[in-house]
């Protein structure tokens, strides 16, 4: 599956002996290439897109072959994965597939098994929409000029999302307006929506949304800041740092952590020393590393050892960004020990990358 990478891993280490790193290598590819091959849906969609945020296009045999998967989810990762290393066509026309051939007319009556099966699948014909419009370009657009008219709700809202996402401002207009509703889950709702276009145009919409009176408004605004690619979300996730709502304030340090931009070292520091809880120190340390900065990874290192699945899922985040041996032995012991699977294989895909980063 990631073969090349096997040479990459030996070459870039510097303190772990060449045959140490090999086989760390070695264990982590097998790992995903097994469940690659064997795991159930989630496994295998984990896997798939592992492929794209790894690089190697070592894994695009691999990829192609998932694009023919029987579970959607895993499909529509192999997909994105594709596009990210380059195979174009191969994702769009797997992800248009999806699109196209899950549409069906509206039926009245449908028994209740019938109705679930008919949302789910809608759900990821949903999803297929937003992955597809990453891609951009002509021939997405022709398509969702047609889902637009689809029987599905969330298939057209979706395809909304997806055209004002490419800029086709007409699209966010509804949702602009939205902002300005009574009802509180209407003014949320328009905030996660401007999150998931995150063009620079709707910062401020969302960022007035993060003042809102309603505590769901701001949960979901502040959420939604974190997903614009700019250094001026920092002010306002510092500022709902002090919000009256402890999810506001969860989610503020969640955004903070996820932003490279180094001004907020300090705040992060003072965060960290702070923290009376595990979320709130893993958090701060996660960002702390991203920003090239120095952290005891003990911490880390005991959280791995508990039983609570997100802690653990914090740690590894600590961990991926963190550079160093000690992360990555330390993301050898999770991939090697643990006894969930997701974590192992988050684990393996951290330290394949982590690998490669050093290299480069």
């Amino acid at each position: 599956m990631f073969a090349l990478v096997v040479a990459a891993v030996v070459a870039v280490a510097q303190t772990l002996s060449p045959a140490d790193a090999s086989a760390i290598g070695k264990k982590a590819i097998a790992l995903l290439t097994q469940y690659a091959q064997e795991g159930d849906a989630e496994a295998r969609a984990i896997v798939a897109a592992a492929g794209g945020q790894i690089g190697n296009p070592a894994a695009v045999p691999m990829l192609k072959s998932a694009l023919k998967d029987k579970n959607v989810n895993v499909r529509i990762e192999a997909a994105t994965s594709l596009q990210k290393l380059g195979e174009a066509v191969a994702a769009q026309e797997a992800l248009e597939a999806i699109i196209v051939k899950g549409s069906s007319a509206a039926i009245e009556g449908l028994a209740p098994k019938q109705e679930m099966r008919r949302l789910a699948r809608d759900k990821t014909r949903a999803k297929a929409v937003a992955r597809l419009s990453e891609f951009g370009g002509e021939q997405a657009v022709a398509l969702f000029e047609r889902t637009l008219e689809d029987t599905s709700p969330d298939v057209r809202e979706a395809t909304a999302l997806a055209l004002a996402r490419m800029g086709l401002a007409e699209f966010a207009a509804p949702f602009l307006q939205a902002a300005q509703s009574k009802d509180e889950n209407v003014r949320a709702a328009t905030a996660r929506a401007l999150g998931e276009i995150a063009r620079p145009e709707y910062f401020e919409p969302v960022h007035e949304l993060a003042l809102d009176s309603s505590p769901i408004v701001r949960l979901a605004a502040v959420e939604a800041l974190a997903r614009f690619d700019t250094s001026s979300a920092a002010e306002p996730l510092t500022q709902a740092l002090r919000d009256d709502d402890a999810r506001v304030r969860a989610k503020a340090l969640t955004g903070l952590s996820k932003l490279p931009h180094p001004p907020t070292r300090g705040l992060l520091r003072e965060l960290l020393k702070q923290a009376k809880v595990p979320e709130a120190a893993l958090k701060a340390e996660a960002g702390l590393a991203l920003r090239g900065e120095p952290v005891d990874l003990g911490f880390a290192d005991r959280t791995l050892r508990l039983k609570d699945a997100d802690l653990k899922t914090l740690a590894i985040e600590v961990l991926k960004v963190s550079s160093g041996d000690e992360a990555a032995l330390l993301l050898k012991r999770t991939m090697e020990e643990e006894t969930d699977t997701r974590l192992r294989l988050w684990a393996a895909t951290a330290l394949v990358k982590k690998l490669q980063r050093r290299r480069s």
